[in-house]
């Protein structure tokens, strides 16, 4: 019983702790596009990317499922790259915003594979913890999740009018 609500803990701070980092990359695609575009600042990517995942403990992980494992690792590894190509890349931000985009399309379809499996694996933990206690774990949440037909992202509003630092002019 311990086991179970240990990982059914697990199982819930990742799908919380992915949810929101997919709301952030995806949908705030423009915000911080625009911000990259107008400002040429690259900071504001380590808080659009910031996540749990490594620092969890191995032995944590080992614990859960081989599905959910997998589609973890295919996720992370998705934003990972979107991460590394933003701080890295010195292409123009409209280049930067197309082949993001297209980043983000292969990391949505990730992501919902990943949301799947977790809560699949969040209601497997439920139903056996609810055999033995029904009163004892939360009931699962909705959480974040993407369209997968939804293809074209909103592309960023690059209107060099708008003043980002607060000048007044």
């Amino acid at each position: 019983m311990q086991n179970k609500t240990f990982n059914y803990n697990i199982c819930l701070l990742l799908r919380n702790d992915s949810s929101s980092l997919a709301n952030r990359v995806i949908g705030r695609f423009s915000e911080y596009m625009k911000i990259f575009s107008v400002k040429r600042t690259r900071e504001h990517f380590k808080e659009v990317f910031k996540h749990n995942y490594y620092s969890l403990a191995l032995s944590d992980l080992a614990l859960l499922d081989s599905n959910v494992l997998n589609f973890a690792n295919e996720f992370y590894t998705q934003v990972e790259k979107i991460y590394w190509y933003l701080m890295n890349t010195e292409d123009m931000p409209g280049t930067v915003a197309e082949l993001t985009e297209k980043k983000i399309k292969i990391l949505k379809k990730c992501w919902n594979n990943y949301e799947q499996e977790l809560n699949a694996c969040l209601e497997n933990l439920m139903s056996d913890s609810d055999k033995q206690d029904e009163s004892s774990e939360p009931a699962i949440q909705e959480s974040f999740s993407i369209q997968e037909d939804d293809d074209k992202l909103e592309p960023p509003d690059f209107n060099f009018d708008l003043d980002l630092e607060g000048n007044s002019n």
